[in-house]
């Protein structure tokens, strides 16, 4: 006697998300981690603390917080820095 088998269904696999951060903002992002001021940052760089500001502004855009605690704890959890 044939029995008839159902066809698969499709599995359906998520996009591995992207990140959204240039590396710029993750080295930037990695300095704050490590308790650097953005004053100290913009002169290693050599750009100005307004750049600096600029780059963290965009960092909270790009990740949808508001401070950059939650910044670095969103990036974290999403796999954006190790």
């Amino acid at each position: 006697m044939a029995t008839k088998t159902r066809a698969a269904k499709p599995v359906s696999v998520a996009p591995v998300p992207t990140n959204p951060l240039t590396p710029r903002e993750r080295q930037l992002l990695e300095h704050l981690i490590n308790g650097e001021s953005r004053i100290s940052v913009a002169l290693q760089w050599g750009v100005s603390v307004g750049t600096i500001q600029n780059h963290v502004r965009m960092i909270h855009a790009r990740l949808g917080v508001k401070t950059s605690e939650q910044a670095i704890a969103v990036a974290f959890r999403r796999g954006y820095l190790q």
